[in-house]
């Protein structure tokens, strides 16, 4: 995941997913583990080894 989204952002994104699960799968909020690693455009190669970094600064800010 990309890092730029605050811990309001994410306590809420936690607690609807382990809502959905218990409404949809009967699974108790209490067994769901979330875990999330954020990282930058410079850790990731898209592809034909190409540095994603790269690519998001000529594409601009709208990655």
């Amino acid at each position: 995941m990309r890092r730029g989204r605050s811990d309001a952002m994410k306590k809420a994104l936690y607690a609807e997913i382990a809502g959905n699960l218990e409404k949809g799968a009967g699974i108790s909020p209490k067994d769901v583990f979330i875990f999330t690693h954020e990282n930058d455009y410079s850790d990731w190669s898209v592809g034909n080894g190409q540095f994603a970094m790269v690519l998001a600064q000529q594409r601009g800010s709208d990655l």
